[in-house]
């Protein structure tokens, strides 16, 4: 992720990545803002997961002053050039076009002759620019012997805007010189194995669980991360449709403490925007983050599952199975549990979603489930980095809490104890049920 206020630039050392298996195995990313653009606006932008983000955030709207937007470019590298003349038309998939964008491709060739098409207020779906809507101004560009590719996306008239895309191709496949997107998993493939807890490699210390529910189509997304090196989280709602889970009501809380003090009435409701999880198959995924909360700049990462699995095998045992999602005790709306179990072998993973002193807090847990009982010996607190492209995992302090002991008396029913090893932390006991019960048998 990268974004740049008024007058910013995005080093060229942070906007370029060898990527083997993309065009030309190497690819430029940067979003632009005018440098009069009001105070606290930015352009953000960022690729990960097979989708390109770009979106434009304005505090003032001002078509003078207000324009900003992203480009993705692809260059051959070396001795050879693209070769387009198989082809007849660009597509490109497109997710999300809030704001009116205007989108624009660009092609040049050996001898620096550029050829551009635009599209304005371009439509979600399949989108499709063909070669002769390329206009050169001088010379016709050769189509055999290109260098440079770039897609770029302007706000109009100076206002907000977010534009979203998932996959680039050409109208006889993919793009010549590329490597095949992979076929994504079909829901009733996915239905049964994304459960879990998902995470990007290069971020270690913050992540989303996702836990479809005992009705069979209700899907709780939480996610875990930082904002100015605290801890938030934030949990919404969705259904799995074309291989991804949309929470568009997501929500970010706070004003409640922990343990004893707890209060359901201090507990604030704060919409955050948007979290969807886009899934490959049932350990690949991509999450996307647009948020309405100022500071939160949107988020694109690829994700995997913290613990891989055999997406052939279904279910993982029934019984641990009928046990995996969002408990909470009735007593104490506004926090709770997420629980979720990891293949086959009664590896849970329990994340805790409270409040320490009016802030939002979470523990993260591992234990295996022994008869109707589940030790979690090491939940870890933690602080120290940001959100987004804040973030840095050298910067994640684990603060080490105790352990939690959960001991259910069936799978819509618990108790758990919090043994805390934090004097500022006193032990707590929960009567928890789950969130949407289910049968038991």
């Amino acid at each position: 992720p990268l974004s740049v206020g008024p007058g910013q630039d995005v080093p060229i050392a942070a906007s370029q990545i060898d990527a083997p298996g993309v065009l030309g195995d190497n690819r430029f990313l940067a979003p632009a803002l005018s440098e009069d653009a009001p105070g606290g606006s930015n352009a953000s932008s960022s690729i990960g997961g097979g989708q390109f983000l770009c979106q434009v955030s304005v505090t003032v709207i001002d078509p003078e002053n207000s324009n900003g937007g992203c480009g993705v470019a692809w260059t051959a590298m070396g001795e050879t050039a693209f070769d387009f003349t198989q082809i007849n038309a660009f597509e490109f998939n497109v997710l999300q076009a809030d704001g009116n964008p205007i989108f624009a491709i660009s092609a040049t060739d050996g001898n620096q002759t550029l050829a551009t098409a635009f599209i304005e207020n371009i439509p979600v779906g399949l989108a499709s620019v063909p070669r002769d809507a390329f206009i050169s101004p001088i010379n016709p560009i050769d189509w055999s012997a290109v260098l440079t590719l770039q897609v770029t996306i302007l706000n109009s008239e100076g206002t907000n805007m977010t534009f979203r895309m998932g996959a680039m191709g050409s109208d006889t496949g993919v793009i010549p010189g590329t490597v095949p997107a992979p076929q994504p998993a079909s829901d009733g493939e996915l239905s049964d194995t994304v459960s879990g807890g998902w995470f990007s490699p290069s971020r270690g210390g913050e992540g989303c669980q996702i836990t479809r529910e005992a009705d069979g189509i209700t899907f709780i997304l939480t996610c875990y991360t930082y904002f100015d090196g605290e801890q938030v989280w934030m949990l919404g709602t969705g259904s799995l449709l074309n291989g991804q889970v949309i929470a568009a009501d997501m929500v970010i809380t706070e004003g409640a403490s922990y343990g004893p003090l707890f209060d359901p009435e201090d507990v604030v409701l704060i919409p955050f925007g948007t979290v969807s999880i886009n899934f490959i198959d049932c350990n690949t995924a991509a999450v996307a983050m647009t948020s309405v909360v100022d500071g939160y700049e949107p988020v694109l990462l690829p994700m995997e599952r913290l613990v891989p699995i055999n997406c052939a095998g279904g279910l993982p045992d029934p019984a641990n199975a009928r046990r995996t999602g969002n408990w909470f005790d009735q007593n104490r709306g506004g926090e709770g549990f997420q629980l979720t179990v990891e293949g086959n072998n009664g590896l849970h993973i329990l994340t805790f979603y409270t409040y320490i002193d009016g802030r939002p807090a979470w523990m993260l847990a591992t234990g295996t489930i022994s008869g109707n009982r589940i030790e979690f010996n090491d939940p870890v607190l933690t602080t120290g980095t940001g959100f987004g492209s804040s973030f840095d995992p050298d910067d994640v302090e684990l603060i080490p809490f105790g352990r939690f002991i959960m001991e259910f008396s069936d799978c819509n029913n618990a108790q758990l104890i919090a043994d805390s090893d934090r004097a500022e932390l006193p032990d707590q006991t929960y009567s928890l049920t789950r969130i949407v019960p289910g049968p038991c048998s």
